[in-house]
This record gives structure tokens, sequence and C-alpha cells, in this order.
């Protein structure tokens, strides 16, 4: 139980970081667990990743657009490219914390 409260805020956190929103309140941290309580995880992983791979692109083609000098406000380019920096390393952390728990479970004797 301890497991999916962590869980529910990795996701939490994910949501915030991912969609830059800063400073939640409890009541949209409740509607938010509520909705990944109903959603199988696997759906939740899909969307979070589909939201990464979002970033990800927004940044590569704010990066193509200063390069073809389309671009005047540096800094929302900086910005967007942050995000998706961002992202990433906390993607790859929940990843490596997964990993970690299914190789510490994989070792446990029967």
């Amino acid at each position: 139980m301890a497991a999916m409260t962590s869980l529910s805020r990795v996701g939490l956190v994910t949501g915030h970081v991912i969609g830059g929103q800063a400073g939640a309140t409890s009541s949209v941290a409740s509607s938010s667990e509520a909705k990944t309580a109903t959603r199988p995880f696997t759906q939740v992983l899909k969307d979070a990743i589909a939201q990464v791979n979002d970033l990800q692109i927004q940044a590569q083609q704010a990066a193509e657009a200063v390069a073809r000098g389309d671009v005047t406000d540096l800094h929302q380019v900086s910005l967007a490219i942050e995000r998706a920096r961002l992202a990433l390393e906390l993607t790859v952390a929940v990843r490596n914390k997964l990993i970690e728990a299914y190789q510490e479970i994989s070792r446990m004797p029967i």
C-alpha cells in the first residue's frame, strides 16, 4: 500500500513537471489521484511517456526554428529545451527505480 502511495506521488510529480505546473492545490492532487486509481498502470505509463515524447518533439522543433532564424524569443526556446530535459531525466529516474524494484523482488526467496 505504501508503494502505491509513493507511485501516485511520482505520477503527480511527473504530471506537474511535464505539464509545467507549480504549486498544485490539494483538490488537484486528489482528483489526479482518483484518475490514476481508475486507469491501469500501463495506460498511465504510456500517457506519461507520450507526454515526454511530445516535449522532446517541441524542443527539437524550437531548436530547428532557432537554426533557421525564425525565432526571436530565445527565452521560450530555452524553456522548451529545459522542460524536455527535465522530463526525460525524471522518466529515466522512474525507470531506474522500477528496475531496482523488479530486481529486488526477483531476488526474494519463494
